[in-house]
């Protein structure tokens, strides 16, 4: 069974005859909206959907057999051809000779991984261009004048200029010094091309396996725009695509077109879950730490600063705080779940698992979030965020007190990891991130959602904003 609500009635979820379905002049099938979430039967499943995924206009779903089926907006190939929809759930047959056992899906692009530990995109991708070079398209865009008008000393000028920026020779916003790694090595090169093949748009309308190490299994992946974050079996990480918020992890600007290793940031223990936001990633170790790099500019990364950072590092904030369990990135917001160590479980008397009192199950794991919160899709109060904000200003160096305000509330960011309340709900259990809006589904079975409600992505029969978790009535306890 499947539930499905907010905007692509008709395009975005699967069609029956309980959804509006209404027709242009031109015949062609338009969006709807649905506010509340409507349970969906499709034919067309071979098994029951234990894994979904949703993109901009597109959903991608697996089943308990392996199979892979995509739905909504197609034109881009995300369901195996270039129609402009698909009503229904299609499956994938070109991946019915793997057994697949994760999904992801970003923009127009759809992403899988095999049992076997192939990963496979299709959809909208961006592949290494054969001509020209990363450092031309820098010079080539932005600076108002074309290079054959140049002087040479001009050029070599803006060239240094260029790769100075890609290398981030000069440190990073935070005035953190260069990193070792793929800095230094980079640095050393004259080679233009060691800066970087340009990228450029293909759409395939058949899954592609991306390109790994020999030998290399794949476990996980996620991605954002324009780049990908892969989790290998052997605990490492791997990262493509646009680079020019560090949001590859590898310590420059440089983009790559094929997966490059990051430098070992967990001190040797399993990377387990990997998640992307825009342009920032998230990365839990089996052991239950948080790592977070990329774009931090509204506190997304959980450092308590609005600085970008290079390479993964550690949010000592979650840490303090216990284990993570799970997590997900917005298009600027992230949410973590973390279990505190040996949390308090309170028996009734008489003894007993069945009769753990209900405040029990509250006081184990907690959701917290951090990031962008102007539309509520951190779920917290406007007191959370203030009291976050100073304590994030207080415990911070003189250097980022200086850039922080004293009310980062006004500019609805909350750059520490802030617990979110949670009422007689039990333990969060699960929690999902859209582009502006959080989905937390409980270990009572509830689910909750908070942030933009427009077109109603928070399934509460409304197009308004919920800055606070509210339950999605329509689906009970299922």
């Amino acid at each position: 069974m499947i539930w499905v609500w907010g905007e692509g009635g008709c395009d975005a979820e699967p069609t029956t005859d309980e959804l509006p379905t209404q027709k242009s002049s031109g015949g062609r099938i338009t969006r709807a909206r649905v506010l509340t979430p409507v349970a969906k039967r499709a034919e067309t499943l071979l098994a029951n959907v234990t894994q979904l995924a949703c993109g901009d206009g597109h959903s991608v779903a697996r089943d308990e057999l392996g199979n892979v089926y995509v739905w909504g907006r197609t034109s881009e190939g995300q369901a195996g051809h270039q129609a402009s929809h698909q009503a229904s759930p299609r499956l994938i047959r070109s991946l019915l000779h793997e057994h697949i056992v994760a999904v992801a899906a970003v923009d127009k692009s759809c992403y899988a991984v095999s049992a076997s530990g192939s990963a496979y995109v299709w959809g909208e991708s961006w592949c290494e261009a054969h001509h020209g070079s990363a450092l031309n398209e820098w010079l080539l865009s932005g600076y108002g004048r074309e290079l054959e008008r140049m002087s040479e000393t001009q050029r070599q000028m803006l060239k240094k200029s260029v790769r100075d920026y890609m290398l981030d020779a000069g440190g990073s916003r935070a005035g953190e010094p260069p990193t070792a790694g793929s800095v230094g090595t980079l640095a050393s090169v004259d080679d233009d091309q060691a800066l970087g093949a340009p990228l450029k748009r293909e759409l395939l309308a058949e899954p592609r396996a991306l390109p790994v190490p020999t030998g290399a299994r794949v476990m996980a992946v996620s991605a954002g725009y324009r780049f990908y974050v892969l989790a290998l079996t052997s605990g490492r990480v791997l990262a493509a695509g646009l680079n020019d918020r560090f949001q590859l992890g590898l310590g420059d600007r440089v983009q790559r077109p094929s997966p490059s290793e990051l430098l070992d940031f967990s001190d040797g223990a399993p990377i387990a879950l990997v998640t992307c936001g825009q342009q920032h990633t998230l990365a839990l170790s089996a052991d239950g730490r948080t790592f977070s790099w990329g774009f931090g500019a509204f506190g997304q990364l959980g450092h308590g600063c609005c600085s970008d950072v290079r390479t993964p590092k550690l949010v000592e904030a979650l840490a303090a705080r216990g284990s993570a369990l799970d997590a997900s990135c917005g298009q600027f917001h992230s949410a973590v779940i973390v279990r505190p160590p040996h949390a308090p479980i309170d028996i009734a008397a008489g003894g007993g698992a069945a009769e753990v009192a209900p405040t029990a199950l509250c006081s184990s794991a907690q959701l917290l979030t951090f990031g962008h919160a102007e539309v509520g899709q951190l779920g917290l109060s406007v007191a959370a965020i203030a009291e976050t904000a100073e304590q994030a200003r207080s415990s911070s160096t003189p250097a980022i007190r200086r850039r922080t305000p004293a009310a980062a509330a006004c500019y609805g960011n909350v750059l520490l990891p802030t617990p979110v309340r949670l009422d007689d709900v039990g333990e969060p259990a699960m929690v999902r991130c859209g582009t502006l809006h959080t989905v937390v589904a409980t270990s009572l079975g509830k689910v909750l959602t908070f942030g933009e409600g427009g077109n109603g992505a928070l399934g509460h029969g409304t197009m308004l904003y919920a800055t606070q978790p509210q339950k999605v009535d329509a689906l009970g306890s299922r």
